[in-house]
C-alpha cells in the first residue's frame, strides 16, 4: 500500500505534474518550502504507515477471506480518546490526511475504514455491505485493543452508524453521545430535487458513477493552480486583511496549512485517493438512494421506525444523546432533511430514551461541515477528549 503511495508521490515531485511553489511542510513549524522539498515532505506525510493499515480475515458473511485498509489517525498512544468515523460517498482513509493535525492537536485518535470496493478492501455484493461492516468492527476494534469508541459519521456513513448502534452497543462508550454530519436523509422524506431525479435512475446508470467521477478528476481537475481569494477579497474590502490573517490562523491551527496551500494540497490527496480501487461508489450510490429492487438500509431502512425501536433497545434507563449537524445551504439533503431529522427524533416516545441536538450551521453546504477549519470537527474532537478526561477524574 505504501508503495503505491510513494509512486504517486513521486509523480507530484517531477514529470508532467508540478508541486505548486506554495505547498507548506506539514508540521507544526508551517515553513514555507521549495518544490522539491514540499514534493518530498508532502511524499513522506501520505506514506505514513498510519494512513495505510490492513487487516485480512475469514468473514461468516461471504464465506471467503476479506482483506480491510484503513487508517488510525492522529494520536497513536492505545488509551487514546479513539473515534470510529464512518464517512460518506467516499469516505474513506485517505480523507485522514487533512484531519491528522486537527486530531493531534486534540489529543484524540480517529478510525477509519475503507468499505468493500475502496482502497485495498476486498469488494463485496451490495447486499452484505452492511452486514461486512458490522462484522468488520468488532473484530478491527480487537485487533487494535480498543474497547469502547464514540461514534461519528458523515453523510450516508449515518447508514452504517445506525447499524453499529443498534447491533454492536457493546462498542459504545458509557452513556453514549453519537455524532452525525450532514446525516443522510433519503431524497423521498427529504425532498431534494436533483436527488430524487437520481434515486429514480437505472440501476445501471449509477453503476457508471465511478469511471465518470475518475475521470473529472484524474483529467478536468486543476492540480496545482493556488486559490487567489485572497486578492479578490483585498480588492473588494481594504479592510478585510484582519479577516484574511484570522483565516488564515484558523488554517494552520487545524490543518497545519496556509490558505495558499490548502486546495492545492487537497487536491493532491483525491488525486491519489483515486489512484487506488474506487470501484465501490457505484454500490454505495445505489444503497444510498435505493437503487434497484431489494436494496436495504438494514435495521434502519426507515428511519422513524428505527428510532422508535432503537429508543426501546436503549430503554428508559440508559440514555443515548444524538448530536446531527446539518449546513444552511446543504443541496443534497436540504431544509426538507433537517426538518424530517427534527421530526424522526423529536416524537414524545423516542424521547423518553433519547435526546437529540439537530444544528443548522449557517453559510455551510453538505461536505463544509466535514473540513477541520469549519469548527464542527473540533467541537466533536473535544467533546470525544473532555469526556474521557472526565472520567479519569472522577
Amino acid at each position: 500500500m505504501v508503495g503505491k503511495v510513494v509512486g504517486v508521490a513521486t509523480l507530484l515531485a517531477g514529470g508532467t505534474k508540478t508541486l505548486p511553489h506554495n505547498l507548506v511542510k506539514l508540521n507544526p513549524s508551517h515553513r514555507m518550502l521549495d518544490n522539491a522539498t514540499a514534493a518530498e515532505d508532502v511524499c513522506a506525510f501520505t506514506a505514513a504507515s498510519r494512513f495505510h493499515h490492513s487487516l485480512k480475515f475469514e468473514s461468516k458473511t461471504t464465506q471467503k477471506p476479506l482483506r480491510v485498509t484503513y487508517a488510525t489517525v492522529g494520536c497513536q498512544d492505545s488509551d487514546s480518546p479513539t473515534i470510529l468515523f464512518a464517512g460518506g460517498l467516499y469516505g474513506g482513509r485517505w480523507n485522514g490526511l487533512w484531519i491528522d493535525h486537527l486530531c493531534q492537536q486534540k489529543r484524540i485518535r480517529v478510525v477509519i475504514i475503507d468499505r468493500p470496493g475502496f482502497g485495498g478492501s476486498t469488494a463485496v455484493a451490495l447486499d452484505q455491505r452492511i452486514p461486512v461492516w458490522l462484522e468488520t468492527v468488532p473484530i478491527l476494534l480487537r485487533h487494535l485493543n480498543v474497547d469502547k469508541v464514540t461514534l461519528a459519521a458523515h453523510s450516508s456513513g449515518v447508514i452504517y452508524l445506525f447499524n453499529t448502534v443498534y447491533h454492536l452497543p457493546e462498542i459504545l462508550t458509557p452513556e453514549p453521545t453519537i455524532h452525525l454530519i450532514s446525516p443522510w436523509v433519503h431524497p423521498s422524506k427529504s425532498g431534494a430535487k436533483m436527488l430524487t431525479i437520481a434515486s429514480a435512475m437505472p440501476a445501471g446508470l449509477v453503476t457508471g458513477w465511478n469511471k465518470m467521477t475518475s475521470f473529472l478528476v484524474n483529467r478536468l481537475m486543476p492540480s496545482s493552480a493556488p486559490t487567489d481569494q485572497g486578492k479578490k477579497r483585498n480588492k473588494k474590502d481594504p479592510q478585510s486583511d484582519s479577516a484574511v490573517t484570522a483565516d488564515e490562523e484558523t488554517l494552520l491551527e487545524t490543518c497545519g496549512l496556509s490558505s495558499a496551500a490548502k486546495q492545492p494540497t487537497r487536491d493532491y490527496f483525491v488525486k491519489m485517493f483515486f489512484e487506488e480501487d474506487t470501484s465501490g461508489v457505484a454500490d454505495e450510490a445505489k444503497l444510498g438512494l435505493k437503487t434497484g429492487s431489494g436494496v436495504s438500509w438494514g435495521i434502519c431502512d426507515d428511519y422513524e421506525t428505527f428510532a422508535t425501536q432503537l429508543a426501546d433497545k436503549v430503554g428508559k434507563n440508559n440514555k443515548l444523546h444524538i448530536v446531527a449537524y446539518f449546513g444552511e445551504n446543504d443541496g443534497y439533503v436540504g431544509k426538507g432533511g433537517c426538518q424530517y431529522f427534527h421530526r424522526v427524533w423529536g416524537s414524545d416516545t423516542v424521547r423518553q430514551s433519547i435526546s437529540a441536538e439537530v444544528h443548522e450551521v449557517p453559510g455551510m453546504n453538505h461536505d463544509d461541515l466535514t473540513l477541520p477549519e469549519h469548527g464542527v470537527l473540533g467541537q466533536i474532537f473535544d467533546w470525544a477528549s473532555h469526556r474521557e478526561y472526565r472520567k479519569m477524574h472522577k
